[in-house]
């Protein structure tokens, strides 16, 4: 990794985790917030009948949607108030 990416990184307040290569027990928290972005995909298009096409913008509803609900593990706060306070 090069100095100019973790810098990056500090500058948008983002942190960086390496996992050793083909060691996909350890993406267990990155599995996990595809299988619950995936079922909340599913579960947005049969309710409002949408097409298949529009899966993407199911995507991003459900992902703006995760990043402003309120969390216990950050008590209380949403991710967005948790980043920028």
């Amino acid at each position: 990794m090069s100095g100019a990416f973790d810098k990056h990184l500090v500058v948008v307040g983002m942190t960086c985790r390496l996992t050793p290569h083909n060691t996909p027990q350890l993406d267990s928290m990155v599995e996990w917030l595809n299988c619950m972005l995936l079922e909340q995909v599913h579960a947005l298009r049969y309710t409002s009948s949408l097409p298949k096409s529009l899966w993407g913008e199911v995507l991003r509803h459900t992902t703006w949607l995760k990043n402003w609900t309120a969390m216990c593990v950050l008590d209380g706060k949403t991710p967005f108030e948790a980043l920028y306070s």
